[in-house]
């Protein structure tokens, strides 16, 4: 639980970071280095985000999963299933023309 609350957290200061880089962008002379500061936090913070990712995989603390397949559902779940496989135009305007006549 705590490594989601991190992973969050991680998160929302990116986008932080991110947004208040565009407002010093726009509302700063061009003299000013705030948005260069706000855009290397976050690049900062993305690459500690990446990094605690691959620790808590490591660790076990956060367990990455894949799509189910059929082998491993529970019994009674819905799984994917392709769709079903349509017929061609001209075997059906084959059918319905020997069906007429």
């Amino acid at each position: 639980m705590l490594a989601k609350l991190i992973i969050a957290v991680l998160l929302i200061a990116i986008v932080v970071s991110l947004f208040s880089a565009l407002f010093f962008m726009l509302k700063d002379s061009s003299k000013s280095k705030r948005t260069v500061r706000a855009l290397t936090l976050r690049v900062g913070l993305q690459v500690a985000l990446i990094v605690f990712l691959l620790i808590a995989a490591t660790m076990g603390w956060i367990h990455p999963h894949g799509l189910i397949t059929k082998d491993e559902a529970a019994p009674g779940t819905a799984t994917t299933q392709p769709a079903p496989k349509r017929q061609s135009t001209r075997t059906l305007v084959r059918v319905r023309v020997l069906r007429v006549i």
